[in-house]
């Protein structure tokens, strides 16, 4: 499945580390721009290694992180129709490069990815993109995982379809406090304080500039910004009109 320390994969993580007789393979994809991947690796190893160490609760067989060079994917790749594909939804949806890195990745290795990825909300790119292309998102009656849910699978050459079908959307209908609540109700909630979502972390805080603070803020949940992130964005319109070298000095206490 795809992990990368936060909020959303990792709720998906715990939901499938309870299932019985399942093996787990989390895969981080690097992003070597991204000043935030080594907080997200060490969320990341001590949430597997908690899974781990509670064998009552999560009967799964977690195995440890692998790591795969985004880079090397991308420059090794000959699927242009995919890059196509995703170059095409880019533009009009304006999805992530990470969504290029998973769907090449996928194809190469015939695999289907398990993902935390929301959908149903407004701020949901994919959701937006998915939608947006005349897709839906159905439960799959002959998968592993019971509550697996998938594209509908209308048009396979279609651009939605080469760019996320391969990813199991399971989780796409909830919200961040839906996810909250059912992990307090399992009695998940501190490996779910473990996550780390800031992809551009000040003093090792969360930033409240990056779209995944943004989407924390947006989605109910700012408790888990410090109140400088949460100064940060309730004033950055005022902080990027007075320009730069206001923001890496005076602004970033």
């Amino acid at each position: 499945m795809l992990f990368s320390g936060g909020y959303d994969s990792t709720f998906r993580l715990l939901q499938l580390a309870s299932i019985d007789n399942v093996t787990i393979q989390p895969i981080y994809f690097i992003d070597k721009k991204r000043p935030g991947r080594k907080y997200e690796i060490k969320a990341m190893n001590e949430i597997i290694d908690e899974i781990n160490h509670c064998e009552d609760t999560f009967p799964a067989n977690v195995k440890n992180l692998v790591m795969i060079d985004a880079d090397n994917l991308i420059k090794n790749s000959d699927r242009i129709d995919i890059t196509n594909s995703f170059n095409n939804l880019r533009e009009k949806y304006n999805i992530g490069i990470q969504y290029l890195w998973f769907a090449l990745y996928a194809e190469l290795q015939n695999i289907i990815f398990e993902t935390g990825i929301l959908c149903d909300s407004d701020r949901s790119k994919v959701g937006n993109a998915i939608y947006g292309e005349g897709e839906n998102i159905t439960k799959c009656e002959e998968a592993l995982v019971s509550d697996r849910r998938m594209l509908s699978n209308k048009d396979k050459n279609s651009d939605v379809y080469k760019v996320f079908g391969r990813l199991a959307l399971s989780v796409s209908g909830l919200s961040k406090i839906d996810e909250m609540n059912i992990a307090q109700e399992k009695g998940w909630s501190s490996i779910m304080a473990k996550t780390w979502f800031c992809h551009s972390p000040i003093n090792g805080k969360p930033c409240g500039f990056c779209n995944p603070c943004k989407d924390a803020i947006n989605e109910g949940m700012e408790w888990r910004l410090p109140k400088q992130a949460l100064w940060r964005y309730h004033h950055r319109k005022n902080v990027f009109v007075r320009g730069r070298s206001y923001i890496h000095t005076k602004f970033y206490i």
